[in-house]
């Protein structure tokens, strides 16, 4: 012992003990969400917490090893608890907020891979959900990482994504009927069935998107809408 501090061979050893402890708890907890006869959004929600409880877990270690270390100190030693506790929210203050933001958010279901989204004048589709971001692929090509921090105070205009539907804008002539292009879309077999074209009447005409099988189709339900309608 020195002073008020604890650095004896007991102190360290106890406090690397409960270290290692705590690292194989919460490997093995990541294991068992594997092996769990769960529901996969039950499994996905369990996996996105783990960042959660580890960010928790650390903290809780941090403030125990102060306060072993400052034993012989209780005021000193209390002092040091308050002040690593408060050191460590203005510290990590930001990665918190998007950890829990993002923890919310995934478990909630409010955004998912594949979604079309908008926000704050940016609009792409979601390629990755992170631990603080989320990406966002324009499209031009360039990705924008956005914190759920982020998210969390924005208004997101979301457009599910659905397996099987791949979406396709074109802009059709003034004159031509809504209802038959909405008819003639339905008809085509490279359509989705699972999700009705959206057609929004303008000055000059319609603005029409739909969803094909695959990728390449889209174009191929625009020429089938084009050569039956008009």
């Amino acid at each position: 012992m020195t002073g008020d501090l604890r650095f004896d061979l007991g102190t360290v050893v106890s406090l690397f003990l409960t270290a290692l402890a705590l690292f194989v708890g919460v490997r093995s907890f990541r294991w068992a969400i594997r092996l769990l006869p769960v529901a996969s959004r039950t499994r996905t929600a369990l996996a996105d917490a783990v960042p959660l409880l580890e960010i928790g877990l650390s903290g809780v270690f941090v403030l125990v090893a102060v306060e072993r270390i400052f034993r012989g100190s209780p005021l000193f030693a209390g002092i040091a608890v308050v002040g690593v506790f408060f050191f460590g929210l203005w510290l990590g203050g930001d990665t918190l907020r998007d950890v829990i933001a993002g923890v919310l958010l995934r478990t909630s279901g409010s955004v998912c891979v594949g979604d079309l989204v908008r926000l704050d004048g940016l609009e792409g589709r979601v390629s990755a959900l992170g631990q603080r971001v989320l990406t966002l692929e324009l499209s031009g090509g360039d990705e924008s990482l956005i914190p759920y921090s982020k998210l969390a105070r924005t208004a997101i205009v979301r457009t599910p994504h659905v397996f099987g539907a791949h979406r396709h804008s074109f802009h059709l002539p003034a004159g031509t009927d809504a209802e038959r292009v909405r008819q003639t879309v339905l008809l085509c077999h490279w359509s989705s069935v699972s999700r009705q074209p959206v057609i929004e009447p303008r000055d000059d005409g319609l603005d029409v998107t739909v969803f094909a099988l695959e990728p390449d189709h889209g174009v191929t339900v625009e020429s089938y809408v084009r050569k039956h309608t008009q």
